[in-house]
This record gives C-alpha cells, structure tokens and sequence, in this order.
C-alpha cells in the first residue's frame, strides 16, 4: 500500500488513470473496497482505476 500510495492520490487529485494489475491479491478487503468507492466517488469526475 505505501508503495501504491502516491500513485493512488495522484490519480485522484490529476484526473488520470491508474493500471494495478493483481489488485485484489495485494490489499486486505476493506481497503480494497474503500480504494475502489473513492474512484467510484461523485466527488471524482476524470480518474479511472483499471484492474
């Protein structure tokens, strides 16, 4: 997660796509989910997260 992290926010606040590839294998469930409503957001008009 901390290595992910900075791409994460910066995908976020920049409106850009992300790539993670394996997504459910590296993070505990409810990160998961948390990670994906937060691309999922209304508040979120231009990032998409790709698994």
């Amino acid at each position: 997660m901390f290595e992910l992290s900075p791409f994460i926010y910066s995908a976020l606040k920049e409106g850009r796509t992300l790539v993670i590839d394996e997504f459910e294998s590296r993070f505990h469930p409810l990160l998961t989910k948390k990670i994906v409503e937060l691309f999922n957001s209304e508040s979120n008009k231009n990032s998409q997260l790709i698994l």
